[in-house]
């Protein structure tokens, strides 16, 4: 059976998986925002999305870029669950740490960074404001909530969805060291069936299945596996098998559920193959691996930013270079500002944050 074998990812690498990834994800969540077909199936499943993207292609090629980024851009959120399973695991090791004091420590690291920004927020959206919604999301569960998890800040849902995995991690990684990673396996599948059950319900409550742990558990259970593992490889047909799912997985319900999963292994396969041919000081290296550095303020400003950019593109006229160009101004001035709140911390803090 033929396998590829990778190294396991440093710090240095990990940041470029994740400068790679917040790209994405800001792109997406500006292009999908504009109003213009195809929608995507990250929380919700419409097998008619695909073919109508397609077509939208095949009418005008320009929108190439819009329809893939709109598409496929959100499963970089695959790539920080994984990447976050994945470093916990390798950071964590052979340093015992009490459930309440992991916790409290990653919240801590959170809570600076998300106060910050939910002040600019603020201080831009001068007026009324439901301060409960706000205060949902500073306490990580407005995921749970009918309808809610994109309200107020659109992207923050993921920081409820993080904060839940980390409660969930220490459980986990007990149950995987006296059973093994077939337990991990299990765990997995009962979560993929359960979500099958448990969506037709959730989505007559509004609330998003991509937007809780059931919904992305194999992924960040796939982190752990593969965190544990002496050396990395991936048997040919898993990746074959793996690309193929993410296909299915926007044609087909039930292959839908698996398409999150089946997007991490071919992602991070991807890094993979990229960190074997491209030197580390390469320039593009360089900068993504800033990026990936900054990529939480990246983040928590985006779906800020997004909603101004949206309103000047729409009043000058959608056009596809109109497009382009707001999409790279959003990404620069996300960037920009993600460094200045990058150093305000920096002056806050007198110890540095982690970065794992």
């Amino acid at each position: 059976m033929k396998t590829i074998t990778f190294s396991h990812l440093s710090l240095y690498q990990t940041q470029i998986c994740k400068g790679i990834a917040i790209l994405f994800i800001v792109i997406h969540n500006f292009l999908s925002k504009l109003g213009s077909p195809p929608w995507h199936n990250e929380f919700t499943f419409d097998g008619a999305r695909l073919p109508e993207a397609l077509a939208v292609i095949q009418g005008d090629g320009g929108e190439f870029f819009r329809v893939f980024m709109t598409f496929l851009g959100h499963y970089g959120v695959q790539v920080f669950i994984f990447l976050s399973a994945y470093g916990l695991v390798r950071s964590l090791e052979n340093q015992p740490k009490t459930w309440s004091g992991f916790i409290y420590k990653r919240i801590k690291q959170l809570m600076l960074p998300m106060i910050l920004v939910m002040i600019f927020y603020l201080l831009t959206r001068m007026g009324a404001h439901d301060y409960f919604d706000i205060i949902k999301r500073l306490l990580f569960i407005s995921n749970f909530y009918p309808n809610e998890a994109l309200l107020v800040i659109g992207p923050w849902w993921f920081l409820s969805l993080i904060v839940q995995f980390y409660c969930l991690f220490m459980p986990m990684r007990m149950m995987q060291k006296r059973f093994g990673n077939k337990s991990l396996a299990i765990l997995s599948v009962i979560a993929i069936i359960f979500s099958m059950q448990l969506y037709p319900w959730l989505l007559a409550h509004d609330i998003y299945l991509g937007a809780i742990i059931f919904g992305h558990l194999p992924e960040f259970a796939l982190g752990m596996y593969v965190a544990s593992l002496d050396k990395i490889k991936i048997p040919l047909w898993l990746i074959c098998a793996a690309f193929v799912g993410l296909i299915l997985g926007n044609i087909y319900y039930y292959f839908w559920f698996i398409a999150p999963l089946c997007a991490a292994i071919v992602i991070m396969f991807t890094c993979g193959i990229l960190f074997k041919y491209m030197p580390s000081k390469h320039p593009a290296a360089k900068i993504l691996n800033y990026i990936g550095v900054l990529s939480l303020y990246i983040f928590l400003l985006n779906g800020i930013l997004r909603e101004f950019f949206i309103v000047l593109l729409a009043a000058g006229g959608y056009s596809i270079l109109t497009s382009l160009i707001y999409t790279a101004v959003v990404t620069i001035v996300c960037i920009v500002l993600a460094y200045g709140f990058y150093l305000l911390e920096a002056i806050i803090n007198t110890k540095p944050r982690e970065t794992q």
